[in-house]
């Protein structure tokens, strides 16, 4: 299988700033075609979800990984339109980052997403 068109770069970022603030950083990500990881993020997840959404990635694979690399793991996928709500149905909560990108799509919990979206579309 030939993963093309996935992302070429990617971007490492803070959700917030020293003054608790978004990082304007992100709008600059959000406009790229690049993989973006958001660390420290997921409690202002709905003003980051706004930014992916004003340049029209509605529809953008998200995944959000709790506890990464240790026994308590959790990950939930999404996509930008839903993944405040998700987040909030599996309790999701710091530490955690997120990942906003294509090769998210990848990821065994994007199936049932994307199956569905073919089937909007119309497509087989």
């Amino acid at each position: 299988m030939i993963y093309s068109n996935l992302s070429e770069s990617f971007w490492v970022l803070t959700g917030t700033n020293a003054s608790g603030e978004i990082s304007p950083d992100l709008v600059g990500a959000a406009k790229s075609t690049a993989t973006v990881v958001v660390l420290m993020g997921v409690e202002r997840i709905r003003e980051i979800a706004a930014i992916f959404q004003s340049e029209g990635k509605n529809r953008l694979p998200v995944a959000v990984i709790e506890n990464g690399s240790t026994v308590h793991e959790n990950v939930v996928v999404g996509i930008v339109d839903t993944i405040e709500e998700l987040i909030e149905e599996k309790g999701i909560a710091s530490p955690a980052l997120l990942v906003f990108g294509n090769v998210v799509s990848l990821h065994p919990l994007f199936s049932p997403i994307r199956n569905f979206y073919h089937l909007l579309a119309g497509e087989e």
